[in-house]
């Protein structure tokens, strides 16, 4: 008899713990509200973080700038890099303008492709930047070839397409389409055709103070005698 109420005595107390314990357990919906404070005064742990670490969001740049439709500003010209030492400005000449404040300003369109070549408008008088070949010897540049093309701004009213050859501008052979500007860090690239359409590595390089194109820089500088420095431009909106 005293064994049977030693194991209903047992048996009942593991009935109690065991309904204390599922009273005592918290529901999701009972802690999901609480601060940290309140879940420790509970006995509970910190809440689970809302947001998990990834990985791989780690060092994600943000996107570019919205594109401006109609840019405006000035082209720096730079030595070393796109970001390197700033020499002076595209002027209305190849004479390479010194001072910002007398720096001519510029316009474009965004195209809508990107890396589409465009044309720079000079926004006092709409024309055009270029380049120009004073020869027709002048018209073909390339590897091995010292011949070199000036930065001009052309007379009113002339334009070339896009992957067209050299034009008769007067005594010069002109191309106006010829820009690449990347939005984002403004670097211009510049693609002259050649007569009869081959399309050399157009190269921008300073001589003298002033802003010329050529395929082959040390051929250019061999020929000249003069110091060829590669050169690199850049749309600052301003």
């Amino acid at each position: 008899m005293l064994t049977f109420l030693r194991t209903l005595s047992f048996t009942a107390l593991v009935a109690l713990f065991l309904a204390s314990s599922v009273q005592a357990a918290p529901h999701n919906n009972d802690v999901a509200g609480l601060t940290n404070a309140q879940r420790f005064a509970r006995g509970l742990g910190p809440a689970p973080p809302k947001r998990r670490f990834n990985p791989s969001r780690v060092g994600v740049p943000r996107s570019a700038p919205s594109n401006i439709p109609n840019p405006e500003g000035v082209i720096e010209i730079h030595t070393g890099s796109i970001n390197g030492p700033l020499v002076g400005w595209v002027g209305d000449s190849d004479n390479i303008v010194g001072t910002h404040s007398n720096a001519p300003r510029f316009r474009y369109t965004q195209p809508g492709v990107a890396g589409s070549l465009v044309e720079i408008i000079r926004t006092s008088n709409n024309r055009r930047l270029c380049a120009t070949a004073d020869t027709s010897a002048d018209r073909v540049i390339g590897p091995g070839s010292f011949r070199h093309l000036e930065s001009d701004v052309c007379n009113n009213g002339f334009t070339t397409a896009a992957n067209s050859q050299p034009v008769a501008t007067g005594s010069d052979f002109g191309e106006t389409t010829i820009f690449s500007i990347d939005s984002s860090t403004g670097a211009i690239t510049v693609q002259w055709v050649n007569q009869g359409s081959t399309k050399p590595n157009t190269i921008p390089v300073r001589i003298n103070g002033r802003l010329h194109y050529t395929g082959d820089p040390t051929a250019y500088q061999n020929d000249e005698q003069e110091t060829v420095t590669v050169v690199y431009l850049k749309f600052n909106v301003e």
